[in-house]
């Protein structure tokens, strides 16, 4: 999970079959809007949604340079 530097030369090696990416920059900026609309009474939804991609060794090449 995570994507991480770590499971990325995993993934290249075949020690693990794949990874979950996610953006930290998606979440974070999910979290900021959330945030305001808390501080400024908004309603807030009941679900919010982000990208996640599979990351495994057929697609890795795709995935190297993820934020």
């Amino acid at each position: 999970m995570d994507f991480i530097p770590e499971a990325k030369e995993a993934i290249q090696t075949g020690k693990i079959d794949g990874s979950i990416a996610y953006s930290m920059r998606a979440y974070g900026k999910a979290a900021i809007v959330l945030a305001l609309k808390t501080i400024q009474k908004h309603p807030i939804p009941k679900a919010v949604y982000s990208p996640l991609a599979v990351v495994t060794r057929e697609n890795i090449d795709s995935y190297m340079d993820f934020k």
